[in-house]
C-alpha cells in the first residue's frame, strides 16, 4: 500500500480546517468564514445554543480531521510513520470533540 501522504485525493468536500463559528457555537465554517454547517435554529428541535448542538458543532468541525487520520490508518502499513501521524490526528480529534485539548 501507498503511504496516504503521497496519495492524493481528491476530496469534494470543502477543504479543512473547519471550526466553530466565533459568534455561535453551533455555526461551522472553513477558514474563510464560509458556513459549512448549522447544529441549531429554527430547524433543530432543541434550542440553538443547547449542549447538544454545540457538541454536534464540536463534532461537524471535526469532521475533515476525522477524514485525514482515518485514510492515513487504512491506507498505511501498520506501525509506519503515516499509519501512527494517522492515529495521532485520530485520537486529537476525538479529544476536541469532547471538549479537551489535544496531546501534542
Amino acid at each position: 500500500m501507498k503511504p496516504a501522504e503521497s496519495t492524493p485525493v481528491k476530496a469534494k468536500h470543502t477543504p479543512g480546517p473547519w471550526s466553530i463559528h466565533r459568534r455561535s457555537a453551533t455555526s461551522v465554517e472553513d477558514e474563510g468564514g464560509r458556513l459549512v454547517a448549522s447544529t441549531g435554529g429554527r430547524q433543530s428541535n432543541v434550542r440553538d445554543e443547547s449542549p447538544e448542538n454545540e457538541a454536534n458543532a464540536l463534532l461537524v468541525a471535526s469532521a475533515p480531521d476525522f477524514y485525514r487520520g482515518a485514510l492515513l490508518v487504512i491506507n498505511s502499513p501498520p506501525h509506519s510513520d503515516d499509519f501512527d501521524l494517522g492515529m495521532t490526528i485520530l485520537c486529537n480529534s476525538i479529544d476536541r470533540t469532547e471538549g479537551r485539548k489535544p496531546t501534542p
